[in-house]
């Protein structure tokens, strides 16, 4: 295997959260059919995106551990190597 490490997974903005609820509750608040449509879509948008972070994050470290595992076999490889 080759490359470096993976960059670490995109950061959560708390803000962006409250921002978020705040705009679903306004819209359940005004009760326009196309505000509640598009506030539930937002939502729903959001929950997607926080699935796919919890993702990258599982892939990431399954990624390393395989990379990991990979340079040390490397490494034991080469020790019997220099031990024959």
């Amino acid at each position: 295997m080759s490359g470096g490490a993976l960059p670490p997974p995109h950061i959560h903005d708390e803000d962006d959260a409250r921002q978020l609820v705040s705009c679903v509750g306004n819209a359940v608040r005004d009760r326009g059919q196309p505000t509640v449509n598009a506030a539930v879509a937002l939502l729903l948008a959001s929950q997607h995106l926080d699935n796919l972070s919890r993702l990258e994050t599982l892939l990431g470290e399954r990624a390393n551990a395989v990379r990991t595992a990979s340079e040390d076999r490397g490494v034991l490889r080469k020790l019997r190597v220099l031990a024959s």
